[in-house]
């Protein structure tokens, strides 16, 4: 209860990353369905082709074990052993649903916890090995977009100046000078600090690079190495095609090239606060993707829509089949 006369109480961080979170999500949806009529989509919805959407669906959910396989070669137990396929996999499956139903990315942090419930796996090695996973993905998206732009068909409104090419073109290279980083770190570093300015930020950025280049400890084994770039690139590279398969079940563009393309979008599209589940920016970013190719809002929004809400639905299943397999908690993780 509040006393008359006294300020309202402060809205705190976390409350202010879901109110933008919110705000960011819709206005996307309100952007993404501007001058679209709903018997329109409805309309799209009715020339749907069931089975291949069901297929695309089947193929999404296999991009969730191939995280898990990948992982194993990022992360180890305590005293260097492999983890277990379940202490891998359950973590994987409740993290991302986590990533569905709670507010500001906490699926990460759950997954990462998770993992030291189920294995001798201390919380920063679990965290870590999520980091640089992640910058493998990014990595391993800039460069997949790079060989889009080669393929066929790629829309003249993409290509603003170069820009976007060289985009791709970075991240390739950035691939391969972090793979090589990651056998010679102090070398790395070194260099690093060699392309900076001396002072306080660059001794800071320095640092950041050098945990950065420890989460890659384990990857000095070239065995490993290549298992998490090759992962990486079958990843995505099936997740692109899953986007493939729901175009095509609409009757859109579905070949792969454009895929990989749209999948770019929508990737980085997701970064940003939103609500649980990506709400209104994943519709945005694919329609807006599209766009380039001359596909028309309602029918963009429509394979988008469906697309997200299909998909949804296994990651909530396996995540709560894990959590059951577990004995844990949602409120727990919540906490």
């Amino acid at each position: 209860m509040t006393v008359p006369g006294t300020p309202p109480p402060r809205l705190g961080r976390r409350g202010a990353i879901i109110a933008l979170g919110i705000l960011i999500s819709a206005v996307a949806l309100w952007w993404a369905l501007r001058g679209v009529a709903w018997t329109d989509i409805a309309a799209r919805l009715g020339d749907l082709h069931p089975w291949t959407l069901l297929a695309a669906v089947a193929v999404a959910t296999t991009t969730f074990p191939i995280r898990a396989w990948r992982w194993r070669y990022l992360l180890r137990a305590d005293d260097g052993r492999e983890l277990p396929w379940p202490a891998l996999w359950h973590p994987v499956a409740i993290g991302f649903m986590a990533n569905n139903i709670l507010p500001a990315r906490l699926g990460e942090i759950v997954r990462c916890y998770t993992v030291t419930r189920l294995a001798p796996v201390k919380f920063t090695a679990s965290l870590t090995s999520v980091a640089v996973e992640r910058v493998f993905d990014a990595l391993t998206l800039a460069a997949l977009f790079a060989v889009a732009l080669l393929g066929p068909g790629v829309p003249h409104g993409i290509m603003i100046g170069d820009k976007v090419r060289f985009i791709g073109v970075a991240g390739v290279a950035a691939l391969v000078l972090l793979t090589a980083a990651a056998f010679r770190p102090e070398l790395a570093v070194r260099a690093f600090r060699a392309l900076l300015p001396r002072g306080r930020l660059t001794d800071r950025l320095a640092s950041l690079f050098r945990g950065l280049l420890d989460g890659l400890t384990a990857l000095h084994d070239p065995r490993r190495l290549l298992a998490v770039v090759a992962g990486s690139v079958l990843l995505w590279v099936v997740n692109a095609w899953s986007f493939a398969l729901a175009f095509a079940a609409f009757g859109l563009p579905g070949d792969l090239w454009t895929a990989l393309i749209v999948q770019t979008f929508v990737v980085f599209a997701v970064a940003a606060p939103s609500t649980p589940g990506y709400v209104g920016v994943l519709e945005l970013a694919v329609v807006a993707a599209l766009a380039l190719y001359g596909v028309p809002k309602d029918a963009a929004f429509a394979a988008a829509a469906t697309y997200h809400v299909t998909t949804f639905i296994p990651v909530i299943l396996l995540g709560a089949w894990s959590l059951a397999r577990t004995g844990l908690s949602l409120g727990e993780l919540r906490s």
